[in-house]
């Protein structure tokens, strides 16, 4: 069988198992102790009649030269020294490979910097990370992220952006700082759907404790007939929360570690009807918000609201920091979900 064509369909799996490198499985290993140590890699470059033949181009974009620089700083923008600095180098067409990536690791240096080169491959993804410090999604790369994943092969001209050492691409960890004793919970909870109060304390995963947020839901999606076209209809829906004594205020970050003295409101609520129209009515809602108790204790809360359920319509991530008075909220239990409006 001509081993050309054989090799094809297998390859472009390849390809876009290479993207999953992104999350970083395992691969060949090739550490580098010393920082800003350089890889070579072997390989020549595609000719321009080669884009004639998908193959030969697709083969010819693993011998795509890679170059690039980068440097690791926290939130505040200073140098992040002795990151650990991981690429995953889809470099390997070979089909009787399993695996199509090598992976390299090296650490920061005092200025924050790492750099490779004299590498070939089709894509490069970069991810750094330290102890003490959380990482930031990637989002796109216009925004701050931990973690890059370029295309330097075929028809992809993104690792040109990346070549310049005077210029290094920044890679954002996040320093958690020190922390007080909290209390983490992550849990969904019950509301009747008559508006009755419900009192969840961030104290404790029974939801007991002087700590406490009074909710009222109701919802009149019982109301509907169950039909087909039940998930097509809108009906009447809300959910109040109250802190007496204390109050919510909207949380913009899941970086924020430090809440806010003042500016809290004693009672939140959310309510859509089925009159709104079809754009701006929703079946559910998200907050991210500080809170603050009467005791001048401080947490935050992170919720979804489900307004189509009767059963555990609540779904609430909370930190609680125990010692009143303090507003640090700096904590090893991170969940980097983020689902603010």
């Amino acid at each position: 069988m001509n081993r050309r064509k054989r090799i094809a369909g297998p390859l472009l799996l390849a390809l876009f198992a290479g993207i999953a490198l992104y999350y970083f499985g395992s691969g060949k290993t090739g550490d580098q102790t010393e920082t800003g140590d350089e890889t070579s890699g072997t390989g020549s470059h595609a000719r321009p009649d080669q884009a004639a033949n998908p193959i030969t181009a697709f083969l010819a974009s693993f011998r795509t030269p890679i170059e690039f620089y980068g440097k690791v700083v926290n939130q505040h923008g200073d140098p992040v020294e002795g990151a650990s600095v991981t690429f995953s180098l889809l470099d390997n067409p070979d089909e009787d490979n399993e695996d199509p990536s090598t992976r390299i690791t090296l650490l920061s240096d005092r200025e924050g910097k790492f750099s490779v080169k004299g590498l070939k491959g089709s894509s490069l993804a970069v991810r750094v990370t330290k102890e003490g410090y959380r990482t930031l999604p990637n989002l796109g790369l216009e925004k701050r992220a931990s973690s890059r994943l370029i295309e330097y092969g075929g028809t992809s001209d993104q690792g040109a952006k990346f070549k310049d050492p005077a210029n290094p691409t920044l890679f954002i960890l996040h320093e958690i700082g020190p922390t007080d004793p909290m209390m983490y919970m992550k849990k969904r909870w019950k509301l009747p759907v008559n508006g009755n109060p419900v009192r969840i304390a961030l104290d404790s995963e029974d939801g007991t404790g002087p700590h406490w947020i009074e909710f009222r839901f109701t919802s009149g999606w019982n109301q509907l007939p169950m039909d087909n076209e039940i998930n097509k209809k809108r009906f009447d829906w809300k959910l109040e929360a109250r802190i007496p004594g204390g109050g919510f205020l909207h949380n913009d970050s899941e970086y924020n570690s430090e809440a806010p003295e003042d500016g809290y409101q004693e009672s939140i609520e959310i309510e859509y009807l089925a009159t709104m129209p079809q754009g701006t009515w929703k079946r559910s809602a998200h907050r991210s918000l500080f809170v603050k108790f009467a005791d001048d204790s401080y947490g935050r809360i992170r919720f979804g609201i489900d307004g189509a359920s009767d059963r555990r319509p609540l779904y609430m991530t909370s930190w609680l920091n125990l010692k009143p008075g303090s507003r640090n909220l700096a904590s090893d239990q991170w969940d980097p979900t983020v689902v603010s409006e």
